[in-house]
C-alpha cells in the first residue's frame, strides 16, 4: 500500500457508489478482488503441466460441489440465486429481438421453459456475439512463438483470470441447455446475505463483454508479434 490517502479517497468514492449504483459498486469490488487475487495467490506461477495441479483442482471442485449440495439440502436460503443462474448456452444464443441473428433455433431455445428460468425475458440474454469469441479462439490456437518482453504484458493474464472470475459469477452451477451438471464454488456467494442480492446473471455480462475484447485481442497481438509476414499482422 503506497498511499493511505488514496485508500481513504477510494473508500469515500465507494460509499458514493454504494448510494448511486449497487451493481457498479459490486462490479468494482469484484474486479479489484479478482485482480489482486492473481498476485496474492500467485496464480500466474501455477504449473498446469503437472498432473498434481489438475488433481488438486478436481478435488477442490468436487468437495465444493458436495458442500453446496449439502447446504441446499439443509434448507439454507440462497435468495433464489441458483434459480436465476445462467445457462452456458445463453452465451451463444441471440435474443429474439436481434435484427440479423434472429434464427429459428435461437427463438425456440430462448422461449423454452426447460432451458431458461424466465423464457422470453431479457433477463436471460447473455449473448456475446460471435466475432470476439472467434478472435479469442484464434488467439488460443495461434502457433506458439517466443514473444518479446514488450508484449508479454499484453497477453493480459491477470485480466484473463478476472474475465473467468466474472464468467463464473454468471454460473453458480454449470448449467447447459437447462441441465444442471455441477455446482461451482462461486455458488457459495448466494448463501451470504448482502452479497446474494445480485443473483441475476445478466448483471455481470457487461463486465464479460468489456474484458473479453481486451483479453482476446491482447493475446492475439502477443501471438503475432513475431510473425514473419506483415500481412498476417494486418489480418
Amino acid at each position: 500500500m503506497r498511499s493511505w490517502k488514496a485508500v481513504v479517497v477510494c473508500f469515500v468514492l465507494g460509499v458514493i457508489t454504494l448510494f448511486s449504483d449497487y451493481y457498479v459498486l459490486f462490479a468494482l469490488l469484484y474486479f479489484s478482488l479478482g485482480y489482486v487475487l492473481w498476485f496474492w495467490l500467485r496464480l500466474g506461477s501455477i504449473n498446469w503441466r503437472k498432473p498434481r495441479t489438475w488433481l488438486i483442482l478436481a478435488v477442490v471442485l468436487i468437495v465444493m460441489h458436495i458442500a453446496i449440495r449439502l447446504i441446499r439440502l439443509a434448507g439454507v436460503p440462497d435468495n433464489s440465486g441458483f434459480w436465476w443462474g445462467g445457462d452456458l448456452a445463453s452465451y451463444f444464443t441471440p435474443a429474439d429481438n436481434s435484427r440479423w441473428l434472429n434464427f429459428a433455433w435461437a427463438r425456440q431455445l430462448y422461449n423454452n421453459p426447460d432451458v431458461y428460468t424466465m423464457p422470453g425475458s431479457v433477463e436471460n440474454v447473455m449473448f456475446l456475439g460471435y466475432a470476439v469469441p472467434l478472435v479469442c479462439l484464434l488467439a488460443a490456437l495461434w502457433p506458439k512463438r517466443p514473444v518479446s518482453r514488450r508484449h508479454q504484458e499484453l497477453q493480459g493474464r491477470p485480466l484473463a483470470w478476472v474475465l473467468l472470475f466474472f464468467v463464473l459469477l454468471t454460473l453458480p452451477a454449470l448449467r447447459v441447455l437447462g441441465h444442471v451438471n455441477f455446482n461451482l464454488p462461486n455458488g457459495l456467494l448466494h448463501f451470504i446475505p448482502f452479497f446474494n442480492n445480485i443473483r441475476c446473471p445478466t448483471r455481470w455480462v457487461l463486465m464479460v463483454t468489456l474484458l473479453l475484447p481486451i483479453v482476446g485481442f491482447g493475446a492475439l497481438e502477443a501471438a503475432w508479434d513475431q510473425a514473419a509476414r506483415p500481412v498476417a499482422r494486418g489480418w
